[in-house]
């Protein structure tokens, strides 16, 4: 198990960005992996930092995104004759079960960190190896 520069396992670091992200919000991931991304070498954490980011990030999008649809509608008036009120309530069910889906994502990610497991989504994977190393991707030949 490698040990990352504060003493600790690089797994039992990965899970503490995941549980940041769950318990704390925004603030508390962006230190967590802030300070992996600055300060550690190996992969595996920088990595798993960055999933956590997009994932965090990607879920608070969707739940802001779900949220403002009934201020849309207001303000276009769309829903008038179906009933506003309706609306409201199915949107603000909806933006609070995509928060709780979040939270159950992070908690089973934090998990897996925990034991060492990678989960991998194509996309955020791309994403991922483009961010941490971009010349990989441009010229394979070069990274060889």
């Amino acid at each position: 198990m490698t040990k990352t520069r504060i003493g600790i396992s690089a797994s039992l670091l990965g899970a503490v960005v995941w549980f940041s992200g769950m318990l704390g919000g925004i603030t508390a991931i962006l230190l967590a992996a802030g300070y992996i991304l600055l300060m550690e070498e190996d992969q595996w954490p920088r990595k798993t930092a960055l999933r956590a980011l997009v994932v965090t990030f990607g879920c608070s999008v969707a739940v802001a995104a779900v949220s403002l649809l009934p201020q849309l509608g207001g303000a276009l008036q769309l829903f008038s004759y179906y009933g506003f009120e309706s609306f409201v309530e199915v949107t603000a069910c909806l933006a609070t079960a995509l928060t709780v889906a979040e939270k159950v994502i992070l908690l089973v990610m934090g998990i897996m960190a925990l034991l060492h497991k990678t989960p991998s989504v194509a996309f955020v994977e791309k994403f991922i190896d483009k961010s941490i190393d971009p010349k990989a991707e441009e010229n394979p030949v070069e990274a060889e």
